[in-house]
Order: structure tokens, then C-alpha cells, then sequence
């Protein structure tokens, strides 16, 4: 039994890396007006953009010193034709990742120029950077683990949800704190008019 080799499929032939590679269309110049361009499968569009941008940039770089005097020797028309050509051709043959190469190259200048650290999507210090803040004032709340020094003045209800020891001295209720182990359950003083509870940490 014979098989045609015309019909059998070699796997390794060809790589997709995304599905979206299939459906990506690249423009390509074929001809312009009735002069067919000498190259098989066109121009992409793409590599014109990196010819022109290509020859902005040696415009340019002439002027420089270190630049201008390596490009000195080359003819003109080497300088301001072969060379960008060239550049594009190589710019287009570069792929990152399936990426053309002006995508790629902005990604690593973004990478570069961006923040190292974020939080928050925004720019943040490297960790275990030390900060240091002037004179901070704190201020404890009803949530801590003690009584805080207060004088109530009735009539009032007063919560005490940590266990105390009271007892009366001039006129008024003192009670200290004794454990810092909140109580199951809280105990209320109601204070009539003109009784005082002083609380002492």
C-alpha cells in the first residue's frame, strides 16, 4: 500500500504562538499606480513607517559628534537610502514574543522609564525602605485594653465592660481598673443628678 506524501502534513512546519496571529491581517503595498513592486510578497506598510522613521532619525544623528563621524565615510545614497531600508527590512524580520518590533521596543522603553514598585497602581518606595514622620500624637479610643481617666457627671449611664474595684471618696464613686481580661457581660452605673464617677487608669 502506498501513501501520498502530497497529502501528509508535517506538524513542525509552521508555529502559531496566539490565535489571534491567524486573524491579524498586515497591509502590504503591491504596486504603485502601474509600476509592480520587484518583491515577491510586497512591502508591509509597516516597514515604510520604519524606513521613514528610520531616516528622520539618521537626519538627526548626523549633527552628533560620535554619530556624525561614523557615518561620515559612507555616500550619500548609502547613508540616506540602503541604510533605512535595511534598518525597516531588519525591523521587520524581528518578532518578541509575536510581537512586531515598535510594540516590543516600547514595552521595554515603558518597563524601563516606569515605576520599579506599585501599590495601588501607583509609583510606591522599594520594601523595607525605612520612613521617618516628624512628631506623630496618638490617641487612645473606647476599643483599647483599659480604662481611660474620665469624670462623669450624672445624670449618666456609664458601660464598664473591664473589671473594676470601686469605692467612695468625697462625694464621689473612684473606680481602678483591676484586670485587662474584658467580662463576659458588661456592667452599667446609672448615675443620678449631681452624683460624680471618676475613673482612674
Amino acid at each position: 500500500m502506498e501513501v501520498d506524501r502530497r497529502l501528509t502534513v508535517d506538524r513542525e512546519a509552521l508555529q502559531i504562538r496566539s490565535y489571534r496571529v491567524c486573524f491579524e491581517l498586515e497591509r502590504r503595498i503591491y504596486r504603485i499606480d502601474r509600476w509592480r513592486l520587484p518583491v515577491s510578497w510586497g512591502v508591509p506598510l509597516r516597514g515604510v513607517g520604519y524606513a521613514l522613521l528610520a531616516l528622520v532619525v539618521l537626519l538627526f544623528a548626523r549633527n552628533l559628534p560620535l554619530v556624525g563621524a561614523l557615518l561620515a565615510p559612507f555616500p550619500t545614497p548609502v547613508k540616506f537610502c540602503i541604510l533605512p531600508i535595511g534598518i525597516a527590512y531588519g525591523l521587520c524580520a524581528i518578532r518578541v514574543d509575536g510581537r512586531p518590533a515598535h510594540s516590543a521596543l516600547y514595552s521595554v522603553l515603558r518597563f524601563h522609564l516606569g515605576p520599579r514598585h506599585v501599590a495601588g497602581f501607583a509609583r510606591c518606595q522599594a520594601p523595607g525602605t525605612v520612613v521617618r514622620f516628624g512628631e506623630l500624637a496618638l490617641a487612645p479610643d473606647e476599643r483599647g485594653a483599659r480604662l481611660r481617666r474620665a469624670l462623669v457627671r450624672g445624670p449618666a449611664r456609664v458601660l464598664l465592660r473591664y473589671p473594676g474595684a470601686g469605692r467612695e471618696q468625697r462625694r464621689k464613686l473612684v473606680i481602678e481598673q483591676t484586670s485587662r481580661r474584658p467580662m463576659w457581660r458588661g456592667k452599667t452605673v446609672a448615675l443620678e443628678p449631681g452624683q460624680v464617677l471618676e475613673v482612674r487608669s
